[in-house]
């Protein structure tokens, strides 16, 4: 059911990926093997299967939009429950730091935003992880007396800031594997200190002044009928 409502999704509301093998076939991959990773992971000691779930979630968030990571977490967060035979606390526990680290990811301007969202998804896992703790105890002081669930949540919450450095380092290499630009990559091209922006302002200074006006007057247009301004104003330059 899972599979058949994410393809009628990708079908309906993503082109760019239903109509392109390659990056089809990238997609499903990736989301097979993250969530074998993270079954695998599932009955170590630590709670380390959140980081194949986390790092999956915000790359689909950068390279697509937040509606198809949410679908993808929501599903990988299910699959790994089911088959490890985990309870729902544990479900609710994933998928909530999954939803908090794909929900800042509109628009990713740096990659210091993608640390400071682990830090947020970090900081979910402990307080859900610690807050189910409670509520399945029904007491304060069974919780104060055994630091195990608190030293579980601490964990798990540092497993969220090692996905977050892993999907900053790797990021460069997942544009070229799905095939998408990300904010970051129109930003380096946007620099004036390009090579051939450089080139330009050396031959045709008048036409350089004149992309630079026409760009930004695009990317005020482009963001007032909520489409990529950023995207336009590149457009624009070159």
């Amino acid at each position: 059911v899972l599979a058949l409502l994410n393809g009628y999704y990708i079908v309906r509301n993503e082109p760019r990926l239903a109509g392109s093998v390659s990056r089809l076939s990238v997609f499903l991959v990736a989301v097979v093997s993250a969530s074998a990773c993270a079954r695998l992971l599932s009955f170590a000691s630590w709670p380390v299967e959140v980081i194949p779930l986390l790092s999956i979630c915000m790359l689909l968030a950068v390279a697509y939009n937040q509606v198809l990571a949410t679908i993808t977490a929501f599903t990988i967060c299910a699959i790994v429950t089911l088959s490890a035979t985990l309870d729902l606390s544990h479900f609710i526990v994933l998928m909530s730091t999954a939803a908090t680290a794909v929900i800042p990811l509109s628009s990713v301007s740096s990659r210091s935003k993608i640390v400071v969202v682990g830090l947020y998804a970090a900081a979910t896992y402990f307080c859900v992880s610690m807050g189910l703790d409670i509520i399945e105890s029904q007491s304060l002081t069974e919780v104060f007396d055994d630091w195990t669930p608190f030293v579980h949540s601490l964990r798990g919450a540092g497993m969220c800031l090692v996905a977050s450095f892993l999907v900053a380092g790797t990021l460069p290499f997942v544009e070229k594997a799905f095939d998408v630009v990300t904010d970051m990559s129109l930003l380096e091209l946007s620099d004036p200190s390009h090579p051939l922006l450089q080139e330009l302002v050396r031959r045709a200074p008048g036409t350089y002044n004149h992309s630079i006006t026409v760009g930004s007057i695009a990317e005020a247009a482009a963001e007032k009928i909520g489409a990529n301004g950023l995207l336009v104003r590149v457009g624009a330059y070159f």
